[in-house]
């Protein structure tokens, strides 16, 4: 009988494929998605830059072209201030020759002009008289070869002044830097805008044509 000796089983156990991960390549493409990021961060921080260093210099260009216009640069929020204007120039009219008509117009035409007159506002020869005593105001145009003299008187003084005669009862007063403007029963004050500071209507008036 023979005794067998230890034999080697003919079946080998199957070997276990263990795939351990890389540490170095894990850290690497850490790195490289870190990296990334940063150069994304940076390229976008220096376009932000590069946009609003031009938005700047921008608005300096519009602001000292604006300046140099005289004209200031403001906000959306901003009231701009007013831009100051010219005055507007004074109403101009034709001369009209001194009038030697007898023919009177107006409300009051039968009436004297002295009853519509006070010590301040007579003529030697009338072309226009009005009065609105309710207000203590008086006015009257008087007349002669050389031209138109405008006379006045309310409660706090009188005026007299040379006007332009535009028509029949109708009579423009230069009175720097006001403008009267007469025109039949109503007396206008307007400003060097050309803007009304002052109305008088008159009661009773009359005018020679």
């Amino acid at each position: 009988m023979s005794i067998a000796g230890p034999h080697s089983d003919s079946r080998q156990p199957s070997s276990m494929i263990v795939v351990v991960p890389d540490k170095n390549q894990s850290i690497m493409v850490t790195s490289i998605l870190i990296m990334a990021i940063l150069v994304i961060l940076t390229v976008g921080l220096l376009m932000w830059i590069l946009i609003s260093g031009r938005a700047v210099t921008s608005q300096e260009q519009d602001s000292l072209l604006l300046r140099s216009q005289g004209v200031v640069p403001t906000s959306e929020n901003q009231v701009p201030p007013a831009v100051p204007q010219a005055p507007a120039p004074a109403p101009t009219a034709p001369m009209v020759a001194a009038s030697t008509s007898t023919q009177s117009g107006g409300n009051a035409a039968g009436r004297s002009y002295d009853s519509l007159t006070v010590a301040a506002t007579q003529c030697g020869s009338y072309d226009y008289a009005g009065m609105a005593d309710y207000y203590d105001s008086y006015v009257s145009v008087c007349r002669s070869s050389s031209g138109y003299l405008y006379r006045a008187h309310v409660g706090d003084g009188d005026l007299e002044l040379p006007a332009t005669k535009v028509g029949p009862g109708q009579y423009l007063v230069d009175a720097d830097p006001h403008m009267i403007s007469v025109h039949e029963g109503i007396v206008t004050v307007t400003d060097s805008n050309g803007d009304t500071v002052r109305t008088v209507p008159l009661y009773d008036w009359k005018y020679e044509y």
